[in-house]
């Protein structure tokens, strides 16, 4: 019973890897939870830049 659990634990994480790896094919990367809310900035796949912890405000 093991193995087959092992195997579609795999399998499942090899789809999310997938499709997160390619998401860039789209515009906004869908929520992987559709009834989530993403409050943030989306700033874009490459658009963001990195600001140390020191200097956040």
């Amino acid at each position: 019973m093991t193995p087959v659990f092992a195997i579609s634990r795999i399998s499942g994480w090899c789809a999310h890897i997938i499709e997160e790896k390619f998401a860039e094919a789209q515009e906004k990367p869908a929520l992987y939870r559709p009834e989530a809310e993403y409050i943030g900035n989306y700033c874009g796949a490459v658009g963001c830049t990195y600001e140390p912890i020191a200097a956040r405000g």
